[in-house]
């Protein structure tokens, strides 16, 4: 019998079982290593060490007008009233400045406590997103598609630029949650964050009542009563906006307001462009890859997919966004369709895990991947016409050294006592540095007159100087400064050769 005991026992520890309990071990630690809540830990630190690097980062862009002017209005003025300046107004609802100002006026007012907000709905947004994939995808899924909303360059510059799209985004991830839950009143509050917060919150609730009504099958009856729901979400809103035209006199569009040109309705002639730059924003940053494969698998497995949930939310929301987006002259950016993004990043997690072929699924993830941390490397070459100028520095993080640029510049301007006003500068150069850096800086480049001013700036991030001008500027006005580092530039110029109006023939 003892005999029989030790066999036993050098039997359980030969090498051939010591391999196998080896390989066990491996498997767990790889299942450990790859299961959701390992990612969904992970992301969250990751979230929070990103943003910990960006704390000193100033306002970027359209948040400047859609945040920061309006909060600090707000906050200077002590509340006084909910109307802002004549001039300050963006025709969006105040919400999410108003949130901004009470959290400054709480904490402090400074570019962290902006961060922070922001941080605390990027940890919303990516809880929302964890919630959303455990209801719509298979564990293995829902780790890669985590790992790729880290990945999204869209997602990581609308994070850096303290943007209003990541609180949208986030809201609308949770109004489909409570969609899923069917939890009426937490959809009535969704949909009051989203309408009181941007006026693209109507785009995303438009989203929500046709996914609620596909996803539930209303009955006509039932539909009655869920129509009523929104109604009832949309009141809020619709009180505020009676207010604002009694006050102001304008719906919607301000007088002479931001914006107000890009929501008038395009013409025939650039109908086609917008067609084109619609479809353009849906394959950039990272996005081809996965784009192509939802359509080529969609297609060829329709029967399979066309009552797909994912695929049918994903064609609401680019039915809504074109039916609100394409009429109009305002530009497609980038940050618009992040929600969309998102969905599309999880369908494609679903439909690329099927593949049969490994290298084939590899190479798609690879890929993916790779384009996505790629897109921080690249900047859109300047053209004569293009729609690609307005979306490298709103999708990526390409753009970050210019901020330590226009510091340079600022402190050159100030060292050698250069009028501010003497300094032409495009968007988003002109923005004042009390907004963007929420100080007490009096600098404001002008943005009226170019061919008057005796200095411009130019910079390859978002300027709004035509291509022509900006290469006459180049051969005919002398370099006074120049601050460089791929992809971004930044240069100061004298405009000693341009006296007049440019010449028309130049940009024909």
């Amino acid at each position: 019998m003892q005999n029989y005991l030790i066999y036993c026992q050098l039997v359980t520890i030969s090498p051939y079982n010591l391999k196998i309990n080896e390989q066990k071990d491996r498997f767990s630690l790889k299942q450990l290593l790859t299961s959701p809540e390992t990612v969904i830990r992970a992301a969250i630190l990751f979230i929070c060490m990103f943003n910990a690097s960006l704390l000193g980062l100033p306002y970027f862009g359209d948040h400047v007008t859609l945040i920061s002017i309006p909060a600090s209005d707000y906050y200077n003025s002590g509340f006084h009233s909910i109307w802002l300046p004549e001039g300050h107004a963006t025709g969006h609802p105040p919400f999410y400045a108003l949130l901004t100002a009470i959290s400054w006026t709480i904490f402090g007012k400074s570019l962290l406590i902006s961060h922070l907000l922001t941080l605390i709905f990027s940890l919303v947004l990516i809880a929302q997103y964890a919630r959303l994939t455990k209801q719509m995808a298979e564990p293995r899924m829902r780790s890669l598609a985590l790992i790729l909303l880290l990945a999204n360059p869209v997602f990581l510059a609308q994070m850096a630029a303290m943007s209003i799209d990541v609180f949208l985004t986030a809201v609308f991830l949770w109004g489909i949650n409570v969609i899923h839950s069917r939890k009426k009143l937490l959809l009535v509050v969704a949909c009051i964050l989203l309408t009181i917060s941007s006026l693209r919150g109507f785009m995303l609730v438009t989203i929500l009542f046709i996914y609620d009504w596909f996803y539930h099958k209303y009955a006509v009856k039932q539909l009655t009563i869920n129509i009523l729901y929104y109604l009832i979400a949309c009141i809020p809103i619709t009180v505020y906006f009676i207010f604002q035209y009694q006050h102001s006199g304008w719906w919607l569009v301000p007088t002479d307001g931001n914006w107000s040109e890009g929501r008038q309705l395009t013409d025939k002639t650039t109908i086609l462009p917008k067609l084109f730059e619609f479809g353009l924003r849906f394959i950039e940053f990272g996005l081809l890859i996965p784009m192509v494969v939802v359509i080529f698998y969609y297609l060829k497995n329709y029967q399979t997919y066309r009552f797909n949930h994912k695929f049918v939310l994903i064609l609401i929301g680019i039915s809504v966004f074109a039916v609100f987006i394409i009429p109009f002259q305002n530009s497609v950016l980038i940050r618009y369709l992040l929600p969309i993004q998102l969905l599309v990043l999880l369908l494609f997690c679903e439909m690329v895990m099927h593949f049969k072929n490994g290298i084939l699924r590899k190479a798609a993830i690879g890929l993916t991947l790779i384009m996505m941390i790629a897109q921080h490397f690249v900047a859109y070459p300047e053209t004569k016409s293009s729609a690609w100028a307005y979306n490298w520095g709103d999708g990526s993080l390409a753009h970050l050294s210019y901020f330590t640029f226009r510091t340079a510049c600022h402190d050159y301007v100030v060292a050698n006592k250069i009028p501010d006003d003497s300094i032409y500068a495009g968007f988003p150069d002109y923005k004042p540095f009390e907004y963007t850096d929420l100080n007490n800086d009096t600098i404001a480049y002008s943005s009226s007159d170019l061919s008057c001013s005796k200095y411009i700036i130019l910079s390859n991030v978002m300027n709004n100087i035509p291509y022509c001008e900006k290469e006459q500027i180049r051969t005919q006005a002398t370099e006074v400064k120049r601050w460089s580092r791929y992809p971004v530039e930044y240069v100061l110029y004298e405009n000693t050769n341009l006296h007049n109006k440019y010449n028309d023939e130049v940009c024909k």
